[in-house]
């Protein structure tokens, strides 16, 4: 099959997705699935300038949005990007649910995009790891946004 269009790939929570209410306090653990609950999700606030960012780079570049959220909430998730207007073409969810380093489960995430013929240039996230991890693993440009 022919390589896509270029495309830029955005993760979701700290990028798109205002997630600080689902994440522990301070020195508490919490474990990850609740971080993933339903209900707390549909309550994330989306960031409208990287929101906006996506609209602008989905004219010339197939969006993909990474994420290590579960595949078990695909349908609340899909609603939240629509309901926020964040367009994309394809969609790369954590298929498994055992607990992983997320900058691990996005790494995996982001080859199974290149797998499917996505042509990545540049990686958009909030984790300076994944950034550094992306950017020598794989020579895609990485963008590092603090929200």
């Amino acid at each position: 099959r022919p390589m896509r269009d270029s495309a830029v790939i955005f993760t979701l929570d700290g990028v798109l997705a205002n997630d600080t209410h689902r994440q522990p306090a301070k020195g508490q653990k919490m474990h990850w699935r609740q971080r993933y609950d339903q209900a707390l999700i549909e309550e994330d606030h989306p960031f409208p300038e990287m929101i906006r960012l996506c609209r602008q780079l989905s004219e010339a570049n197939g969006i993909v949005i990474v994420t290590e959220r579960p595949i078990t909430v695909s349908e609340v998730t899909i609603n939240w990007m629509r309901s926020h207007g964040i367009k994309y073409d394809a969609i790369y969810m954590k298929q498994d649910l055992r607990e992983c380093p997320a900058d691990l489960s996005k790494i995996e995430l982001i080859q199974r995009a290149k797998d499917a013929r996505w042509n990545p240039w540049l990686v958009i996230d909030s984790d300076p790891k994944l950034i550094d991890k992306i950017v020598s693993a794989s020579g895609i440009q990485g963008l590092l946004v603090s929200n």
